[in-house]
């Protein structure tokens, strides 16, 4: 599915980012981000974010940790219940029950940032969200896609880079946990939270690498 954006001439980096584990779970929350959108955020904070298939926040909560977002930021899901726990996880976030493809809530050059993080490989059809992207990103404002994207003559991509995608054996374990009711269901997301610091990052040190398969992200910008 890179095929377009490799034949644009910029080839996937191979070495990819410095954390070993850049399969991170969308449905746990922790402080850690992908040094890739770190950096971006970090050389321009936006004032106003939309997370397009924001899931359980664990994309845009450490942002929000971070003290990365200004003024507001969007949640948008097509599941009720997610966007109901973003809402609750920061009083910047908006919640938009919405298919991520088509945010009639949005407007055209409305936010400065759009991340969207382990959402386009479920989609039925991978070109339609670079289209909407670039409708709700202002001129000059910055994206962060992490998985796959096809390219779009509005975006031009700054930065690709590839690792290798490991399984966190931590993951099922809580699952299990909450599964038998030795947890409640609700406290998964923030299970990594409520570790004590030195523990947190078991998370990634027990990374399983999974034969095949690589993680791709890629920031950029909407052409002027």
């Amino acid at each position: 599915m890179w095929s377009a954006i490799c034949r644009a001439g910029r080839p996937l980096e191979a070495s990819g980012p410095s954390v070993e584990d850049l399969e991170h779970s969308r449905y746990f929350l922790t402080e850690w981000m992908p040094p890739l959108l770190r950096e971006t955020a970090e050389r321009s904070p936006p004032r106003v974010l939309a997370d397009l298939g924001a899931g359980d926040g664990g994309t845009l909560w450490p942002l929000d940790r971070a003290g990365l977002v200004g003024e507001a930021i969007y949640a948008v899901d097509i599941s009720t219940e997610h966007v109901a726990l973003c809402e609750r996880l920061s009083p910047k976030v908006r919640g938009i029950v919405s298919d991520l493809t088509h945010v009639d809530e949005l407007e055209d050059g409305s936010v400065d940032a759009v991340v969207s993080s382990q959402v386009i490989e479920h989609l039925p059809d991978d070109m339609v969200l670079a289209p909407e992207i670039a409708r709700i990103l202002r001129s000059g404002g910055w994206f962060y896609v992490s998985s796959v994207i096809r390219g779009h003559a509005d975006l031009e991509l700054d930065v690709l880079r590839s690792s290798r995608l490991k399984f966190p054996l931590t993951d099922p374990l809580f699952r299990i946990a909450a599964m038998t009711h030795v947890i409640k269901r609700e406290q998964l997301p923030e299970i990594y939270l409520r570790l004590p610091r030195r523990l947190r990052g078991a998370r990634r040190a027990l990374g399983v690498p999974i034969p095949g398969y690589r993680w791709v992200e890629a920031t950029g910008r909407k052409q002027s």
